[in-house]
């Protein structure tokens, strides 16, 4: 991929992020995506509508398993890309981040549920080939549920949620 082409692809995710957008249609149903050590991982794909009305490429992804050290991600994809994720993972579960996060106030190592942020990325996803979010910052300590983290990543990535979006849950048998 040519530089102007990945700096143009860049271009598209700023403005998906900066313009307003909406999820569209009803909750989403889970199904069993793929096995994992052994166990399902449940998928929910919630389509986003853009400030015109018009469902293009954005989407919410919800990944939840028993199965996994990680049992709940929530991620923003936008043409195929992940742009934004909440990751769910014990307080014992420690990640160290690259040394080229530290310049952007990210601490060297978290522990505990953390997300991957665009602006915590965007210049190393500028630099590269691939398309990866490596820098993490620790989630506030405010949100550590679904309900609570749905609505702060809709504040984060420019996304209104209607009153029943806000309440959405994951079904009782995925908890």
């Amino acid at each position: 991929m040519t530089n102007a082409a990945r700096k143009s692809e860049v271009g598209l995710v700023d403005r998906f992020l900066t313009d307003p957008k909406t999820l569209f249609g009803a909750p989403p149903e889970f199904g069993d995506k793929r096995r994992d050590r052994g166990g399902p991982i449940w998928e929910a794909v919630w389509p986003i509508e853009n400030s015109l009305g018009i469902v293009e490429t954005g989407q919410l992804r919800i990944l939840t398993s028993t199965s996994t050290d990680k049992p709940l991600t929530l991620a923003v994809v936008y043409r195929g890309n992940c742009v934004w994720r909440v990751d769910f993972v014990a307080a014992s579960i420690c990640h160290v981040n690259p040394f080229w996060a530290h310049g952007s106030g990210a601490s060297p190592k978290v522990c505990g549920p953390h997300y991957h942020g665009w602006d915590s990325n965007r210049d190393h996803i500028l630099g590269q080939s691939e398309w990866t979010l490596p820098s993490r910052r620790a989630l506030p300590p405010q949100v550590r549920k679904f309900e609570q983290a749905l609505p702060w990543l809709a504040t984060e990535v420019n996304l209104l949620l209607t009153p029943d979006q806000r309440t959405f849950r994951l079904p009782e048998t995925l908890l």
